[in-house]
């Protein structure tokens, strides 16, 4: 079982697989700005605990435009990803760094759940 909220809240079943789409916006809800995935850009994703920083996450992801359909980015989860977590509370942030250097944080700190 994978859910995602509208605010991007995840639940999921501990061990499942799953894949989240996510649009790549550099803008606001209001005014997205969608972008597309250059060569040597990447878009790192992240699952803390609470008050875990982004850089000790428990699941660290990299994608890049070969995950990416338009704007919107494809991010496959396997059962090992989850499967050894407890069920509880967990945060998730993603960030997209340009080959250039720049970084974006594309989704600041959301709620993710895992069940058993």
């Amino acid at each position: 079982m994978y859910k995602m909220y509208k605010n991007y809240n995840i639940e999921v079943c501990r061990g499942d697989s799953f894949t989240i789409n996510f649009p790549v916006n550099l803008g606001s809800p209001i005014f997205p700005e969608y972008y597309s995935l250059q060569e040597n850009d990447s878009v790192y994703f992240g699952l803390m605990e609470p008050n875990q920083d982004f850089e000790d996450a428990l699941i660290r992801k990299m994608y890049t435009s070969n995950n990416q359909n338009d704007s919107i980015l494809s991010m496959s989860f396997e059962p090992t990803d989850t499967e050894e977590l407890l069920s509880g509370k967990y945060y998730y942030s993603i960030k997209l760094q340009k080959a250039n250097g720049e970084v974006f944080t594309l989704l600041p700190k959301t709620q993710f759940v895992i069940f058993d």
